[in-house]
């Protein structure tokens, strides 16, 4: 689904891609047309009592191109927006008389006909001043060290005072008495605080506080050397086999000597793309990991190979050799990478002449491992240097357990030198070794088809790759301990496995990638696609040391108030007659298309305007989590995050099921589900995007409970992979999500156009690398394209929230934990007092006296045993609540399982599909501090 994607096409290849994808919309099984009755106008809010004094009226009406708005108060009308040439059905009211009893009315003009009256909607304004803090959220977190607190206040006139209090203490200067948002920005320590706004006016006060818990990152110290290697970037390897060459190798050392180095901490960056400078840079800002580290930069200066001759030598004592493989077998090469990574070897290519980069390292280090010559085609061997090499490897990494057998590479060998100038310079990839190297892991490069002989090793016999590509995916499994494999690489199309590679292949680029996945899916492997076109990134082994906090809490869900106040649900749970529309912001599902991709599209000057459905998969961490880091803590109220395909990595979900194909395997369904529930829980994640089947059928009910398992707010998949439009899966709404988008508008609106019918409906779409600037084309495109059958852009949470409330679901028994400070420890055989932040995510009021906490400190998780805690007031959907609650340790030290729980008469809210939390403690002897 992604191989043929590129981050920019020409404007040929738009108008080609334009005209196939009109023909392939024009194909698509358009719904069958459905009677539209004319609709009564309701007003949705404001309603009842209200908490502001300026609130949007919203209505639920039928398509129309006009409206007009009143609000009156006994005394007749008091404001009237007149005539509004406008498909909206919302409308902000200006500022209203407080405490006053007011009721709204509105209508429409639809076909040149206005339409009746709303009936009356009655609502109380409240007395004034108001005091609203607007972040950090009761029972939120924030990551510091410098913290924004904002707040906003209302009142007809001048207030007559505002204090601000944190901690107990009065912030001197901070706000005024104008009436309005105000912030301040503020160095806070890690832990809990509390803010404080209070303001007077006309003899009234009003306050309003919050707690909040604040995480600071630990910093790093020390030297980080920057290795610049930007001049070699530039080199024309296309038409220059020797500067290829020159490349290939200057690349390869200095990516493994990276992962030697940075096994001791952060102390080697490769400077190589844009994004490289963007990332320190970040990690660099007051407060963050590599604040304080001071930077010793090599290179520059034209001469890349001096450069890292100096870094190697000033590094010299952790290198112990070097390992040199053989150019007549260009997979000896990634068989280089491997061992470089087992034996701290640095690896050079064989026959190299004086002078080269090769010759100038074999005079610093000896050659420990020779490869060149080590693999003639023999009797009894695979009948392929190839693949003999691959199972030398295995046998001497793998099956002898040296090697990380859940740390794997799938990238392109040294036959890219053969093909330089195929694709951008840095397909060949080796900027992503350094993750294996640091953590010892494996690196391969075989063909996943069984019934044609790759284009890089014609002459070997049928299918001789693929046994092999089993045969160390059996290895490993056999090493993993049953849990699931990370897999970075993606199939290298446009080089080799193909009809796109020279010669051409029987099979293209999709089926390839849905073959690669299938196989690695038998095994227990899923997937970090780094896919051509933005394959390369530099530092992993950098950045994936990166500390992170516990956890990380994204935008709410949306409550069934806010739904009102948006014209999509009335007070009677009926919805409004939309398309509720959701664009799957995708792929990411590779920590290279991350990397480079994110400092772009959060510069979008749109990105906080639209609402957007990133799909990171949380998985990425392990090679950047700082892109997700800076991802979620700088997100606006506008980004939400889901997971993409198909989950915390790319499978094929049946094929973790038994019986499964190629391997035989027992099910995975438990590793894959303790993964995914681990990733999703730190991430604040709900919702799986997208799920991709590829060549493995249709997804089955147990496929669906397993992926409801992790991702119990949603999951969509293709009509490839699931028939009708939608349905629950136990209380988990399972959505179809249409069509893949592309970068023209043209076509995507005779997509769109296709699918919609008007009257309620619910609409899922995917865009691959587009940014907010693009989502509001579209919009604005769709909107002027279907003025009878409108649409409502949603978030995800929106969008599955409603789609569940649709198809009978409940959006009950819901929660966020947001905080706790259990992470401190225990001392054995004493209580102590543990802070919880918690936030109700459903859109039932938790009463005192029917909800509590439970909360338990063991060697598993065991609600049977937890403490329980009852709520000291109500807590309406939307709002956090802190809890204290003591907890006995167990009277033996050592680590034990800190897990959290809401519940009701109905039990846990776990038995509903709500995440619990869960972290390992320590429990010290007493008397014992932590450190």
């Amino acid at each position: 689904m992604r191989a043929l994607r590129m981050p920019t096409w020409p404007v040929a290849a738009r108008a080609v891609a334009a005209a196939a994808f009109l023909a392939v919309a024009a194909q698509a099984a358009a719904y069958p047309p459905e009677e539209v009755k004319s609709l009564e106008t309701r007003i949705t809010f404001p309603a009842g009592p209200v908490d502001t004094l300026r609130p949007a009226l919203a209505f639920i009406a039928e398509p129309h191109d006009a409206f007009e708005a009143e609000v009156h108060s006994p005394d007749g009308l008091l404001w009237s927006s007149g005539q509004v040439d406008s498909r909206s059905y919302t409308v902000q009211l200006p500022s209203l008389p407080p405490a006053a009893a007011l009721r709204a009315r509105a209508r429409v003009r639809s076909g040149g006909r206005w339409g009746d009256w709303s009936g009356w909607s009655e609502f109380v304004t409240p007395q004034t001043p108001l005091v609203r803090i607007v972040r950090p959220a009761h029972a939120g977190r924030v990551t510091g060290a410098d913290v924004e607190l904002v707040w906003e206040t209302e009142h007809a006139g001048i207030l007559d005072e505002v204090v601000i209090t944190l901690d107990g203490s009065r912030l001197r200067g901070a706000g005024g008495c104008e009436p309005g948002r105000q912030s301040v920005r503020i160095r806070l320590r890690e832990g809990l605080h509390t803010v404080t706004v209070k303001a007077a006016a006309e003899g009234r006060t009003a306050e309003s506080s919050a707690e909040f818990y604040v995480w600071t990152a630990p910093q790093a110290q020390g030297e980080l050397v920057v290795l610049d290697l930007r001049d070699a970037a530039s080199w024309d390897v296309a038409g220059d086999p020797a500067l290829a060459s020159r490349m290939y190798e200057l690349f390869h050392a200095a990516a493994c000597l990276q992962g030697i180095v940075n096994r001791k901490g952060p102390r080697l960056m490769l400077r190589v793309f844009e994004a490289d400078d963007f990332w320190l840079d970040y990690l660099r800002r007051p407060g963050n990991w590599l604040e304080k580290v001071s930077l010793v930069t090599y290179g520059g200066d034209g001469t890349p190979e001096d450069a890292l001759l100096q870094v190697a030598t000033r590094f010299a004592g952790e290198v112990k050799g070097l390992v040199v493989w053989d150019p007549a077998v260009p997979a000896t090469s990634n068989v280089a990478t491997t061992a470089a990574g087992v034996e701290d070897l640095l690896p050079v290519r064989g026959s190299e002449p004086e002078g080269s980069l090769g010759a100038r390292l074999r005079k610093l280090f000896p050659v420990k491992l020779e490869l060149t010559g080590l693999f003639p085609l023999r009797e009894g061997g695979s009948g392929s240097a190839k693949c003999d090499a691959y199972l030398w490897a295995k046998e001497r990494y793998l099956d002898s357990g040296r090697a990380d057998p859940c740390r794997l590479g799938y990238w392109l060998d040294a036959f890219w030198l053969q093909r330089s100038g195929t694709m951008p310079w840095w397909e060949h990839c080796l900027t992503n070794h350094d993750w294996i190297v640091a953590g010892r892991g494996f690196l391969f490069d075989l063909s996943n088809w069984g019934d044609e002989a790759p284009q890089d090793d014609p002459n070997q016999p049928v299918g001789a790759d693929l046994e092999t590509f089993r045969k160390l995916m059996r290895s490993a499994w056999e090493r993993s301990g049953g849990r699931m494999m990370h897999v970075a690489g993606f199939t290298p199309w446009a080089f080799k496995y193909t009809d796109h590679a020279v010669p051409p292949g029987r099979h293209e680029p999709v089926a390839s990638e849905w073959e690669l996945v299938r196989v690695l899916s038998a095994y227990n492997g899923y997937l970090d696609a780094d896919a051509h076109s933005l394959s390369a990134m530099a530092n992993a082994s950098l950045w994936s040391q990166m500390p992170l906090p516990d956890r990380y809490v994204q935008n709410p869900p949306p409550t069934p108030r806010r739904l009102m106040e948006q014209g999509y649900m009335a007070a009677d749970g009926s919805l409004a007659p939309l398309g509720f529309t959701l664009f799957y912001i995708g792929d990411f599902d590779s920590a290279a298309w991350l990397t480079r991709k994110i400092p772009e599209l959060w510069a979008d000057p749109e990105r906080g305007s639209v609402p957007m459905g990133w799909a990171f998969n949380p998985n990425l961490s392990a090679r950047n989590p700082a892109a997700l880091h800076y991802a979620w803590n700088s997100a606006s109220e506008a980004d939400f995050f889901t997971a993409g395909d198909s989950g915390a990595g790319y499978v094929n979900p049946t094929v973790l099921l038994e019986p499964r194909p190629v391997s035989g395997l027992p099910s995975a369904r438990a590793a894959w589900v303790n993964h995914c529930r681990e990733l999703y829980r730190r991430y604040n994640l709900r919702i799986t995007g997208f799920l991709i089947n590829g060549h493995a059928g249709k997804l089955t009910p147990e496929s669906e409970e397993m992926t409801a398992e992790f991702s119990p707010d949603g999951m969509a998949t293709q009509r490839a992979w699931m028939d009708g439009e939608g349905h629950l899966r136990g209380n988990t709404p399972v959505a179809w999500q249409m069509h893949d988008l592309c970068p023209d508008n043209e076509a995507n609106i005779a997509c769109m156009e296709r699918f919609r019918r008007e009257g309620l409906q619910f609409l899922s779409f995917r865009l691959i690398l587009l940014g907010p600037s693009f989502v509001r084309s579209l919009m604005d495109a769709a909107q002027a394209s279907s003025p009878n059958a409108p649409h409502a852009f949603l978030d995800p949470w929106t969008f599955y929230y409603l789609l569940r409330h649709h198809l009978g679901g409940k959006n009950e028994r819901r929660c966020t934990f947001t905080f706790d400070d259990a992470s401190a420890g225990f001392e054995a055989g004493r209580q102590r007092e543990v802070v919880v932040g918690i936030r109700n995510d459903g859109w039932d009021t938790w009463r005192a006296g029917e909800v509590h906490l439970l909360c338990g400190l063991a060697d598993r998780v065991d609600w049977t045993r937890a403490e329980r805690l009852e709520l000291p007031h109500d807590v309406r959907p939307g709002e956090g609540i802190v809890l204290r609650v003591r907890i006995m340790a167990p009277a033996q030290r050592g680590r034990y399982v800190f897990h959290l729980s809401m519940a009701d008469g109905g039990g846990p809210f776990v038995e509903a599909g709500c995440p619990w939390w869960e972290s390992e403690v320590e429990v010290r002897p007493a008397g014992t501090k932590s450190l």
